[in-house]
């Protein structure tokens, strides 16, 4: 696993507690059964990290445009880009049934 540079703590900081705030404004709004990310992930930073690894593999269509700051940090983080990889490969951005021209 990758460090993180000690320059960029507080900006991964300031990101997660920004989507924490985020996901839990949606709770309080919808519920956490109805919450489009798993409400563990409004708990701290670091469960926030792990949740949102998560739905960084499994569902990048979810996480890059909702999170955008955090999406590209996670981007580097990783060194990889499972959204354009989905694109790339012809699949949509629900699931990964193939396009069909």
């Amino acid at each position: 696993m990758p460090l993180i540079p000690l320059r960029e703590v507080a900006g991964w900081e300031h990101d997660l507690h920004a989507a924490m705030n985020n996901i839990q404004d949606e709770i309080d709004l919808v519920g956490e059964s109805a919450a489009s990310i798993d409400a563990y992930a409004a708990t701290d930073p670091a469960e926030c990290f792990a949740v949102l690894s998560e739905y960084f593999f499994s569902a990048p269509e979810l996480f890059a445009p909702r999170f955008p700051a955090l999406w590209q940090r996670f981007c580097h983080f990783y060194r990889q880009d499972p959204l354009a990889r989905r694109r790339e490969n012809g699949l949509q951005d629900e699931g990964d049934r193939r396009i069909v021209h």
